[in-house]
């Protein structure tokens, strides 16, 4: 289940990022990332990204790791929930156990 670039719009509204800025942005692709319970890169870095909205649609819950592999102890999303960030470092997410898929739209400068 993905995020239409219109919902991100909306999202990124009420959460104060990206947008309405003077430096035009590009909403890229949604993609779509299978986490399991090896550190899995769900975005490199990138110094043009202005957000990116991560929302676990799986049911089991992630692990963020900012700036490198993720662990167990990372930032905690539980299934269902989003979060948009304002990182221009690498982004990866881990499991405890089990597989979870993550959906992802990148706002990038043009």
């Amino acid at each position: 289940m993905g995020i239409t670039s219109e919902q991100l719009e909306r999202l990124l509204a009420e959460s104060g990022s990206g947008g309405g800025g003077s430096t035009p942005t590009v909403i890229g692709e949604n993609t779509t990332v299978t986490v399991g319970t090896a550190s899995t890169q769900l975005v490199p870095a990138n110094t043009e990204r202005v957000s990116l909205l991560i929302r676990n649609t799986g049911d089991v819950t992630i692990h963020l790791g900012f700036g490198g592999a993720a662990t167990a102890d990372g930032f905690a999303m539980d299934g269902g929930n989003y979060l948009v960030v304002n990182a221009t470092q690498e982004i990866a997410a881990i499991t405890e156990s089990g597989e979870s898929t993550v959906s992802l739209l990148e706002e990038v400068r043009s």
